[in-house]
């Protein structure tokens, strides 16, 4: 009898990570993930019982190779990260060590397993301010340690890939956005406000973005697994190839929220930041065969009806 293939996935309680591992266990992979206690399980609420949890410290090299020994994951999806949420950055150290070194320990830890792919989990702020859609191939001049660090990771991921002749791969991420996302991030906190009929406070309207739903983000990681044969090495941006400002968004919620809240702008904390935030996805269609569906409306549509349904969620 095919035994399910075993996949290992790190930040399997966050936002992307709880979606992939559910989506996983619908088509049959047996699931272990990352994880620690400590960390909140909500997201995994209905589904955690039938994955197989770890808990180890993504650090602790010795304890993830012994890991591996036992489990012989044949793909392994990481996304373990952290970043900047609620507009404040975590500690400088907590970030280096999570987001880069993180990386490296457990790509060194599975070096000597025959896995079949690895997926690093990068983000479009490693490329910084640009004046036109973000190419792969582009110069990156992030301006925070968040970005800092996952370029640092995507680039040791693809050094290492080229080193080891390992099958290990880099999605890079734009704006994700859908059910169960962080709740101090930008289309939750408007959506939220929205369904309240609270102040929506505007501060940079004419800032920009590639808002990519959720349901594409993780087809993109299936597609992956589809075409796993030519992607070593690769840097592949997962993103809706369009941009939208804040007003934009901000419009449509309310559109479709009908909501009575009152759109204010306080210019005095405005920030402007880079004219374009857009992702080219050419390489992405050519070697995952991988497009987004979602048009930014409905992918709105479907989280506000997933927030009116749940709208004391704050995890």
């Amino acid at each position: 009898m095919k035994k399910n293939p075993v996949v290992f996935v790190t930040g399997a309680t966050g936002f992307i990570g709880s979606h992939l591992v559910r989506t996983l266990l619908k088509n049959s992979f047996n699931t272990h993930i990352l994880y620690r206690p400590t960390t909140s399980s909500s997201r995994l609420n209905e589904v955690l019982s039938k994955t197989t949890k770890h808990n180890v410290d993504i650090c602790d090299n010795k304890s993830l190779e012994n890991l591996f020994k036992v489990i012989q994951p044949e793909y392994i999806f990481h996304l373990a990260n952290i970043g900047i949420y609620g507009g404040n950055e975590s500690p400088d150290e907590d970030v280096v060590k999570v987001n880069l070194l993180g990386t490296v320990n457990l790509l060194q830890a599975s070096k000597d397993l025959p896995y079949k792919l690895f997926v690093n989990t990068g983000s479009s702020s490693e490329y910084g301010r640009k004046s036109k859609k973000m190419k792969e191939n582009d110069s990156c001049l992030p301006e925070s340690t968040y970005g800092i660090t996952k370029l640092a990771s995507t680039l040791y991921a693809q050094n290492f890939a080229k080193k080891t002749n390992k099958p290990v791969l880099t999605l890079r991420l734009f704006s994700p956005y859908g059910s169960h996302d962080d709740p101090s991030r930008f289309i939750s906190i408007v959506i939220k406000k929205a369904l309240a009929n609270e102040v929506i406070k505007l501060t940079n309207p004419r800032n920009v973005r590639d808002f990519i739903f959720i349901d594409d983000v993780i087809n993109a990681y299936l597609s992956c697994i589809k075409n796993k044969s030519k992607l070593s090495g690769e840097i592949i941006n997962i993103g809706s190839g369009n941009q939208h400002s804040i007003e934009e968004v901000i419009s449509m919620i309310t559109k479709l929220t009908s909501t009575e809240s009152e759109v204010i702008t306080d210019d005095t904390i405005a920030r402007y930041e880079s004219i374009v935030w857009q992702a080219d996805i050419t390489k992405a269609k050519d070697l995952l065969n991988w497009r987004p569906t979602t048009s930014l409306r409905t992918g709105l549509k479907q989280t506000i009806e997933w927030y009116k349904n749940n709208i004391s969620y704050n995890d």
